[in-house]
């Protein structure tokens, strides 16, 4: 250093402003005594380090004492107390001949760290930092290991020294004095704890320094180096955010003892234990689908750490049958009207199990009702011209359209869709189809496209081509049997060119009008039943007494090639 060392550094320190802190007192007034040189000497450095001591104390609680050739302690006051908010960012910055050495965060509370392995007769500056700006400065200097005196001798020990005869008795002889052996520093073994629930862990020992003058005091975590605070009690540091498994802990000490640089250091090995979390069933979503009464619901589930054992959807204490997909749930069709249902989960996390439920109340609307191909007659004109007829009960369906195609889907021509209320009608006319030849029939078929609640659907009716139209002319006809309120339905036909497979016949009961079908009656199915033989179903009607002016609408489907068709004929009760 270019200066000798001087206690008072607040007037040789280049970077402090003149004038102690906090001036020391005098008291002028006091009679003086005669002191020698080096009590004088130690007296002045004790006052000097008492005034450097107290020079160096912060208003805001930021001081540093206890300073040594190697070492200082620094006190801080971060708490609430003291006028700081959890959001604070408070951080020390230790500067070394205008360098920094060490930057490092301090928590939210009052404390106290060392400072170890400085350098003697140094300048030092330690900064508060609050948020990014400046808050406090502070100054110090350390002694240096062996100090020289180096004082201006008083006025009163310049004088010469008096002079005494000398003495002839032999001084006395003083037995030699046993130096102890200096004692070591010891570190206490480390104590390693995880918080519960986090994956944060507190390392924490004890340091009895004994003779030892420490130079650095350092914590290694995984060969990183860590910043230690002494608590009053013990050192301690706190680690955040640690994977899971084994890490490997090491305090070392260097430290002079006797003179000779010395290190000691501790292991520990500490496993960080993984955190297990148990499932979240945070509720569930209902969506009926469009076009029936099924509904789906939307699980919001996080696993985290858990598998799912089972799951149970319960609606007023019973099971419902399901199938699942992911986080799907796909119920099959509930009533119309409001449902509370209630989703359980069981599940195991780490080997304990658990469970959770959500319950919702859903709301089952009536589906919508699908569009009705009623009948498409169709026969040949001139061996290669087509007109075509029919009608449809659009029910809920919207904006339908329809073709003539091939049975592959290619068009042939145009449709016309008319009509009012719930009764459609349609109609065609093409031209250049392909002669029969020597062929019965051909096969087409009319194409319908439509909306249905928000979705796009189609369905077809096959059309039969043949220069006879139907495979037979079927007139129904229905008369009074025997028992009051009976009618007997009986059918003719006529010639049979094609003795097709009758699937179905349906007997609706229809207003005067023939429109209107306010019940089925009759409603039966058949595997061989033919149109050769149809007469010999014989089914009987039973018409209500309130119904005084009705007619009856007639439902055939029959196969022929693979190929379903519907006939629709209309009789009167006689």
């Amino acid at each position: 250093m270019g200066n000798k060392y001087s206690y008072e550094f607040n007037r040789s320190f280049p970077h402090q402003t003149e004038g102690p802190e906090i001036a020391p007192y005098v008291n002028k007034n006091a009679p003086r005594k005669k002191i020698s040189v080096s009590v004088a000497s130690v007296l002045t450095v004790m006052v000097a380090v008492v005034v450097a001591a107290i020079a160096l104390v912060s208003p805001l609680g930021f001081y540093v004492d206890n300073v040594a050739a190697t070492s200082a302690e620094f006190f801080f006051d971060a708490s609430g107390e003291a006028g700081f908010v959890p959001e604070d960012e408070i951080i020390y910055r230790m500067l070394c001949d205008g360098k920094e050495i060490i930057s490092a965060p301090l928590p939210h509370e009052k404390g106290s760290m060392p400072f170890l392995g400085l350098s003697s007769d140094e300048y030092y500056t330690v900064q508060i930092i609050r948020n990014g700006e400046l808050l406090k400065t502070l100054n110090f200097r350390t002694p240096p290991i062996k100090a020289e005196e180096s004082s201006v001798p008083s006025a009163e020990s310049t004088q010469a020294p008096e002079t005494r005869p000398s003495e002839t008795t032999p001084p006395e002889t003083t037995p030699l004095e046993t130096t102890p052996a200096p004692i070591p520093p010891v570190i206490a073994p480390i104590e390693i704890t995880q918080m519960e629930g986090k994956y944060v862990v507190t390392v924490s020992t004890q340091l009895e320094l004994n003779d030892a003058t420490p130079r650095s005091f350092s914590l290694l975590f995984n060969g990183k180096k860590h910043l230690f605070l002494y608590d009053g009690s013990c050192y301690k540091a706190v680690l955040s955010e640690l994977s899971v498994g084994e890490h490997t802990c090491t305090l070392k000490l260097d430290y002079v003892l006797g003179g000779v640089d010395e290190s000691i250091s501790v292991d520990a090995n500490f496993t960080v234990r993984k955190i297990y979390v148990p499932l979240v069933f945070s509720g569930f979503s209902a969506n009926q689908a469009p076009l029936d009464r099924t509904t789906t619901l939307d699980l919001d589930v996080t696993l985290n750490d858990s598998n799912i054992i089972s799951i149970t959807v319960l609606r007023k204490k019973q099971s419902l049958s399901f199938t699942k997909t992911d986080n799907t749930l796909r119920l099959g069709e509930l009533s119309v009207g409001s449902h509370d249902i209630t989703v359980k989960i069981e599940y195991e996390t780490n080997g304990e199990r658990g469970e959770v439920s959500q319950t919702k109340k859903i709301t089952i609307k009536e589906p919508p009702k699908d569009m009705v191909i009623n009948d498409v007659p169709a026969f040949l004109e001139w061996q290669s011209t087509l007109d075509f007829d029919g009608s449809i009960t659009p029910n809920d369906a919207k904006n339908i359209t329809a073709i003539f195609a091939t049975t592959g889907g290619k068009k042939l021509g145009d449709v016309s869709i008319s009509g009012q209320d719930n009764e459609f009608w349609l109609w065609g006319h093409v031209e250049n189809l392909p002669e029969l030849g020597n062929k019965e029939y051909e096969i087409y078929k009319i194409i319908f496209s439509y909306n249905l609640n928000g979705v796009a659907k189609t369905q077809s009716v096959n059309v039969l081509v043949s220069q006879y139209g139907y495979p037979a002319s079927i007139m129904p006809s229905a008369s009074p049997g025997v028992v009051e309120g009976k009618y007997d339905v009986w059918f003719s036909i006529g010639d049979v060119f094609i003795d097709a497979d009758i699937k179905s016949i349906k007997i609706d009961v229809c207003d005067d009008n023939g429109i209107k079908a306010d019940r089925t009656a009759f409603n039966k199915t058949y595997s061989k039943l033919k149109f050769s033989t149809i007469d010999t179903v014989i089914p009987q009607i039973t018409i209500n007494k309130d119904e005084t002016s009705v007619s009856l609408r007639i439902t055939i489907i029959f196969e022929i090639g693979g190929y379903e068709f519907i006939m629709t004929e209309w009789c009167g009760l006689a």
